[in-house]
């Protein structure tokens, strides 16, 4: 009974301890998911705080154009009351000067759009590697378990095969004893015999002596 009662209180244990596991991983579960949630909205956050941006330097720079368009085209009419030909040899330097700046601008914007992938893409990759690095802390916790697991399943057949060997000596000491006990018994009877024969046979000398006297 006592032994039962040991084992039934070593699976209470051992039942209370998976539970325990079982409720700390769904603790650290539920902890990655709002890291993660928490991250995707940072994330989203950036992305629209750079596609504000990038439009407002898309304002300030079609604000620009229109500023020095406008500013072009009161020297143009300046210019023609001066000078009609001074005025379409200055329109056509303002004209290449404008295909120009437009160039310039439109590399501009190319190279903001540029920079505006390439810091999507690094932001990308930092959530990557955040996500392969909390991958990989649930994947050692997960093998720590099974290892400690395994180590408990170990510890538990170890202790069964002990039991069962300390039961199988107790069976073979009982075994020699009820044997030994056998041979006692059959050494007693022997001795018992021996000794009515001989008190038969001192009987019946002493019945002999007395018939020959």
């Amino acid at each position: 009974r006592l032994r039962l009662e040991e084992e039934a209180r070593e699976q209470a244990e051992l039942e209370a301890e998976r539970l325990r596991l079982e409720q700390e991983e769904e603790q650290k579960e539920a902890g990655r998911l709002r890291l993660e949630e928490e991250e995707r909205k940072q994330a989203e956050h950036e992305a629209e705080r750079l596609m504000l941006e990038h439009e407002a330097e898309q304002k300030r720079l079609e604000e620009e154009e229109a500023k020095e368009a406008e500013r072009l085209r009161l020297e143009r009419l300046e210019e023609e009351e001066a000078n009609e030909a001074e005025r379409l040899k200055l329109e056509e330097e303002e004209r290449k000067q404008a295909e120009l700046e437009a160039e310039r601008l439109r590399l501009e914007q190319e190279e903001e759009q540029k920079r505006f992938e390439e810091e999507a893409k690094e932001a990308e990759r930092l959530r990557l590697e955040e996500e392969e690095r909390k991958q990989a802390e649930l994947e050692a916790e997960r093998l720590r378990l099974e290892q400690e697991e395994e180590q408990k399943r170990f510890e538990e057949e170890a202790k069964e095969a002990e039991r069962l060997r300390l039961e199988e000596e107790e069976r073979k000491q009982a075994e020699l004893e009820a044997e030994r006990l056998r041979l006692e018994q059959e050494e007693e009877q022997k001795r018992l015999e021996e000794e009515e024969a001989n008190e038969a046979e001192r009987l019946k000398l002493e019945e002999e002596e007395r018939k020959q006297a």
